[in-house]
């Protein structure tokens, strides 16, 4: 490890940005394939999607092709999309950024930051990134960037329990490991609970209004399955608080972005009147049959059994340790068993909306194609923001927290405390911001 520090932190700066240049390639081609069911592992090399050439190597040089070819196909001179570029100047940006907090910030190898965070920053990068591409473009999101990684989180609670998992609650037991590995459990119940749960509480609260209101239609999907998986992902990596914590963040950028992109359709119909065009509403091919997929509700009660029984399980094992807020113990106990009563619950009420034929959905045109109406925007893009605020500013967040609850804005626990990118202006304004918040909350109630 010294001689690897010996080395310049500008040198790791340099090749972290030629790595998120690659990957920013690697992260176009994943976006493009996976969504289409082209395979990713064949040794197939890269094609123009319009006219379906295969490119030569220099066509494939990160952010220099695209700038070189001036936007367009060497064979077609069809216009390549912005996105291609675009991504790899935010996966650049972002490899940059995580190296210069662990190379600059926290002194590289074997400093305050550890290696195994670092990993599991460039991890979610290139994953969140892939993802949140893919849902922009077709309004879903891959299992393959999600699911199939949920095994990974448990993998790291194991072997990096203490690195992967310091916002664990202190403490279930003596054992690190199984403390962590617990964490992770929570982190994937509560964290893809939560968001699943929406989607029956949503349908609910719209079926009743029409049956008040005498409308004859199946309620919305309040919240995609790939959203759920996402944070089920995130959770098994970084536990429970740190999920919940994601979600507020999401919840805020999908507002912002929501009501901007409604008043920004508000100004141009005011603005161009029936010249106005919208972006059009989420569109989902339907099978041959003309049926949408259902879903598999029997997910619903295997997964709340499996959450109570946990719950249950934990309920008064934690070892107390005094002068600690009781509401860390209690927290995740109490939440788990509200998500497995909810999953329980929502069986038997999606049960009655599948023998209506009232399950969840869009409305069906031609028999061919399911479509969304409304104001619709692909969340999977601001929760993934949410996840890397939540990732890069872990320890700030923690001290605010504790400051929160506690009143003390120090460091996080002994032996994982690091600096964070802006850490000296974002810790004060944070605070300064609660503080005016309260204060003019407080002078309302007056």
């Amino acid at each position: 490890m010294s001689t690897m520090n010996n080395v310049p932190p500008a040198f790791w700066i340099f090749a972290s940005a030629l790595l998120g240049a690659i990957f920013g390639s690697f992260t176009n081609m994943l976006a493009y394939r996976l969504p289409r069911g082209i395979s990713t592992w064949k040794r197939e090399r890269s094609f123009c999607p319009k006219c379906e050439h295969q490119l030569a190597w220099y066509d494939n040089i990160p952010i220099l092709s695209y700038l070189s070819l001036r936007g367009k196909c060497r064979y077609c001179r069809v216009p390549i999309a912005r996105r291609y570029l675009l991504t790899e100047l935010a996966m650049t940006a972002l490899f940059v950024l995580s190296a210069y907090q662990y190379f600059v910030l926290n002194k590289g190898f074997g400093g305050m930051m550890p290696a195994a965070w670092f990993a599991l920053q460039l991890f979610l990068i290139v994953d969140l990134v892939t993802l949140s591409v893919v849902d922009l473009e077709v309004w879903l999101i891959p299992i393959e960037t999600t699911l199939y990684w949920i095994p990974l989180g448990f993998l790291g609670a194991f072997v990096f329990p203490d690195s992967l998992h310091p916002a664990k609650t202190l403490w279930w037991n003596n054992s690190p490991i199984l403390n962590a590995l617990i964490d992770s459990f929570c982190g994937v119940a509560i964290g893809a609970g939560f968001l699943w749960t929406m989607n029956p509480l949503v349908a609910a609260m719209v079926f009743v209004r029409n049956k008040l209101r005498g409308i004859d239609a199946p309620p919305p999907e309040a919240m995609g399955l790939g959203d759920v998986h996402m944070l089920g992902l995130f959770g098994a990596l970084v536990g429970w608080k740190l999920a919940l914590l994601a979600i507020l963040f999401g919840v805020f950028i999908g507002a912002f972005v929501g009501l901007s992109k409604i008043s920004w359709n508000k100004i141009q119909r005011a603005r161009l009147g029936d010249k106005w065009v919208p972006p059009p509403p989420p569109k989902f091919d339907l099978p041959d049959d003309g049926k949408p997929p259902e879903p598999m509700l029997w997910t619903l009660p295997v997964f709340g059994v499996i959450v109570l029984i946990v719950a249950l399980l934990l309920n008064g094992r934690f070892v107390y340790i005094p002068g600690s807020l009781s509401i860390e113990y209690l927290a995740p106990y109490w939440l788990l068993l509200l998500v497995g009563v909810m999953l329980l619950i929502s069986f038997p009420f999606y049960h009655y909306l599948k023998s209506i034929h009232r399950l969840p959905g869009g409305t069906i045109e031609e028999g061919k194609v399911e479509v969304y109406e409304g104001n619709y925007i692909p969340f999977g893009p601001s929760l993934a923001a949410g996840c890397l605020i939540v990732v890069f500013w872990d320890p700030l967040l923690r001290a605010f927290g504790a400051w929160f609850f506690a009143g003390t804005m120090g460091a996080g626990p002994a032996g994982w405390s690091y600096h964070v990118v802006g850490e000296r202006f974002i810790a004060p304004a944070l605070i300064s911001f609660f503080l005016h918040f309260t204060a003019l909350f407080g002078a309302g109630r007056k």
